[in-house]
């Protein structure tokens, strides 16, 4: 009876170490630029929001230098995004609120879907552009 109980507490554990790191996404690093449509730069601070279009990659988030420039980070902590499709949402840096939201169109912050990133190992820097 006690082999039994060994036996079975090794099969759980070889089965709870396989599904971690099954799930898991590979994280990519992910960088980038923003602009508007006249080619000067979003406010630095504007966080961008990388929200998965499918799968549970979880959101991963970039914020704007002041060139608009930016670099991704999974919610995890890790540098990168999970390989995959994302919606992106932009929202204004802290304290630009009123002003920010009257340059950038509703559609960009309110439910993202008109900016969209396919993340992927070795890719090229996203370049965004913002109509105005």
């Amino acid at each position: 009876m006690r082999n039994f109980h060994i036996l079975i507490l090794l099969i759980l554990a070889c089965c709870l170490s396989g599904c971690g790191s099954a799930n898991q996404a590979r994280i990519v690093p992910v960088e980038g630029k923003i602009v508007f449509q006249d080619g000067k730069p979003l406010p630095g601070g504007t966080r961008l929001i990388f929200n998965p279009a499918v799968g549970n990659m979880g959101t991963a988030t970039g914020i704007t230098d002041e060139s608009g420039g930016f670099k991704v980070i999974h919610h995890t902590g890790r540098n990168g995004a999970g390989v995959g499709k994302y919606t992106v949402q932009v929202v204004a840096p802290d304290g630009q609120g009123a002003d920010f939201y009257k340059k950038v169109p509703r559609s960009y912050f309110d439910n993202g879907g008109i900016l969209t990133a396919e993340v992927s190992e070795g890719m090229e820097p996203l370049m965004f552009t913002v109509k105005k």
